[in-house]
């Protein structure tokens, strides 16, 4: 009889995302930290790529080690932004408060993963909101992954597009107590406890109707018009409709390349090109679409120019500048200026 828990795997994004935060916030040179860590670089190039998870726990032992930060994990966590949930993130950014936006993300979490699933209870006049289900797993480095940059992120997340800051009155983590400890309180309040069943984030109830920062109910709508086409597949779609959504989807992984989108749809990118003629539209046609409607959306969120061009997939800045221009009658620069006037 084999009672070896079965290996779980781990997407290659994950790995990607941890070497980028590496590489931007403590300079690590990413080709020798991979040689440390044995893995090949050509591994991060096919994103349907996936590590065992004892190879994720041994990245993040070196990662802690080589950048000598106890605070490593936590940092990852709040350096999330709403965008790297893709739609999900969008639908929260642009909600009434923060109940619509928790609820968004309770309802439409599986467009990101079936596993983990959060969800939102009230007790009394509390909300608990639960971060992940038990995961069964042995390997306690991974688990402190889990419950740090998982419960971290989504705190974050919240507080960027909240109007007031918001801190748990309690947290609950799976792991033991960590070594160091001392900047826990700072992210999730004064009442935290390990060794917990789950991870849970509990708020006071007032909490759910604060304002967000950048409500907009027409993009609101737009956005979970397209999250419920993702989940609800109709063979009737136009493919113009499943190219934009997943493009969106996309937004995170920086890719918005014609090969990219035309690999997920299980296409060849000239047969894609031929099916979007035939609906009187072009790929990049959609691409632009998308960007333009995204563009002003990271302004009004106080993102820099530069970092708007590179998460809208510009190679260089001047691209984005001049497709800004045409689209609004000035650049960036000048739009920012006037909006902050307005």
């Amino acid at each position: 009889m084999n009672d070896q828990v079965p290996t779980k795997k781990i997407p290659i994004l994950v790995v990607k995302t941890i070497l980028m935060f590496l590489h931007q916030n403590y300079s690590i040179n990413i080709n020798n930290f991979l040689q440390t860590i044995g893995l090949n670089a050509t591994l991060l190039e096919d994103k349907e790529s996936s590590i065992e998870i004892k190879q994720l726990a041994f990245l993040i032992d070196q990662a802690i080690l080589q950048t000598n930060d106890v605070e490593f994990l936590l940092k990852l966590g709040a350096a999330s932004k709403p965008q790297s949930l893709g739609i999900i993130g969008y639908m929260m950014i642009h909600s009434k408060n923060v109940y619509d936006a928790l609820t968004k993300l309770c309802k439409y979490y599986r467009l990101i993963s079936n596993r983990s699933q959060p969800r939102m209870e009230e007790k009394d006049e509390l909300i608990y909101l639960y971060i992940n289900g038990q995961s069964n797993l042995s390997d306690p480095l991974f688990e402190t992954y889990i419950s740090e940059v998982h419960s971290g992120a989504l705190l974050s997340i919240i507080n960027q597009i909240a109007s007031e800051t918001i801190i748990p009155s309690h947290t609950f983590f799976r792991h033991p107590k960590p070594k160091h400890c001392e900047s826990y309180p700072k992210v999730f309040g004064g009442n935290i406890l390990f060794n917990q069943p789950e991870n849970i984030l509990v708020f006071e109830k007032s909490i759910l109707n604060i304002k967000t920062l950048y409500e907009d109910e027409e993009l609101l709508k737009f956005f979970e018009r397209e999250a419920n086409k993702y989940i609800n597949l109709d063979a009737k779609e136009e493919l113009s409709e499943r190219v934009s959504r997943q493009i969106i989807l996309s937004i995170e992984e920086l890719d918005f390349s014609l090969q990219s989108v035309a690999h997920k749809l299980h296409l060849h990118p000239r047969n894609l090109q031929k099916k979007l003629k035939a609906e009187q539209t072009s790929f990049a046609l959609l691409l632009m679409e998308i960007r333009q409607k995204l563009a002003l959306q990271y302004l009004k969120q106080g993102m820099e120019v530069a970092m708007v061009s590179t998460f809208l997939g510009y190679s260089e800045l001047s691209s984005f500048s001049r497709a800004f221009k045409q689209w609004y009658g000035k650049s960036p620069a000048l739009w920012l200026q006037s909006n902050a006037k307005s």
